[in-house]
């Protein structure tokens, strides 16, 4: 049986904020240390149950949670709520083991890298905080534009886009800006709200100005950008060489990762928000007009889509022959990866916004109304 790890982490005053843990967190193989999971962002993920589900805790925050989904490392579940206080709940227990306020909201996933916690914010002066569990103290910030979306790590280097249309590259270490690319001719209007994805030396994100852009990790150079037909907001996913991503006008495309070369577009007829979830025989996405739909990964062929009655405003989570997508209609549901039937549906208490996560056999939902609720599979 593989060892729990001990993780002892108290308040330092009964009531107030505090967050310190004895010992650095481990990262296993299914620890979630960003957004998706890795950074290609495909969040399909092991360790994950089959439905039906048990509810087995939830707990409240004390805030609302923004667009980030919680990070999964050892038994920690780690997220951060829009006051800007970033919280560390057990994720077998719910009990929150601690919390420490940062500055500006947090609307985005956090980055885990051994003891620290990068985080990004907006509404402050800082654009990121670097927070040690360890030694319960900031070990640096970046100054800069509000940050909506997630922190890519990649190698010893962390990428963050902002709302001014500038995706920024810092130093894990010591928050150190290595590079910065301004969207070109770019305005107020032309943010970046989109998660950057990175495989190798190349980091890709969509912009509000609707191209997608990937630059080289290392200098930043643009390497290419792609007309998208609409504003981006949601995170591109990274499978096999392509690079999937939709759009708030309501289109899926796929774009060859080296050379750039559009390979084809899909119309799912709604605003995407959230990241798709791909393998090699399907790529499958939810829209706010409720549906979820699967489609050729390599023709963008429709094979199934499935209407939910209630819109999916965040990404989707796969899990072996299952898909598990949150609603805005507060329900959680799992559906077949083959053809797209739902084969279990709970209510939540809140509308879901943020993405779903599973390890350690069970399923993580963030709501609107500053709950986590865990599921665990039958036993």
């Amino acid at each position: 049986m593989r060892r729990t790890i001990i993780i002892a982490a108290a308040l330092l005053l009964a009531g107030c904020s505090g967050l310190k843990l004895a010992g650095p967190p481990r990262h296993p193989e299914s620890g979630i240390i960003m957004l998706g999971g890795g950074p290609q962002r495909n969040n399909d993920l092991r360790d994950v149950p089959a439905p039906p589900l048990i509810p087995e805790w939830d707990e409240d925050i004390s805030a609302g949670i923004g667009d980030g989904a919680p990070c999964l490392v050892d038994s920690l579940l780690i997220i951060g709520n829009l006051r800007g206080e970033l919280y560390v709940v057990h994720a077998a227990t719910g009990k929150r083991l601690g919390w420490v306020s940062l500055g500006g909201a947090i609307q985005g996933t956090p980055v885990v890298a051994g003891s620290t916690v990068i985080v990004p914010l907006a509404g402050g002066r800082e654009s990121a905080v670097a927070y040690d569990l360890v030694d319960a103290r900031i070990r640096w910030r970046f100054a800069g534009p509000d940050v909506l979306g997630s922190p890519l790590l990649l190698g010893a280097s962390l990428y963050v886009g902002n709302v001014q249309g500038v995706m920024t590259c810092l130093a894990l270490g010591t928050g150190e800006k290595i590079w910065s690319y301004a969207l070109p001719a770019n305005t107020s209007l032309k943010g970046i709200r989109s998660s950057p994805a990175g495989q190798d030396s190349a980091v890709v994100f969509g912009a509000d100005d609707g191209y997608l852009y990937c630059c080289h990790a290392r200098t930043g150079a643009l390497r290419w950008r792609v007309a998208a037909g609409g504003p981006i907001q949601a995170t591109p996913v990274i499978h096999h060489g392509t690079v999937f991503v939709g759009t708030l006008t309501g289109d899926l495309i796929a774009v060859d990762l080296t050379s750039g070369t559009l390979r084809w577009t899909a119309h799912p007829g709604a605003s995407v928000y959230g990241a798709v979830v791909a393998d090699s025989a399907t790529v499958i996405v939810g829209t706010t007009g409720g549906h979820i739909m699967a489609l050729d990964p390599a023709t963008g062929v429709l094979h199934w889509d499935t209407d939910l009655r209630s819109p999916v405003d965040a990404g989707l989570l796969g899990a072996g022959d299952v898909v598990y997508a949150g609603t805005l209609k507060k329900d959680l549901l799992a559906l077949t990866r083959s053809t797209g039937g739902i084969i279990w549906r709970t209510p939540t208490d809140g509308r879901i916004k943020t993405t779903p996560i599973g390890g350690l056999g069970r399923v993580f939902v963030a709501q609107d109304t500053r709950i986590i609720q865990s599921f665990r599979g039958p036993q």
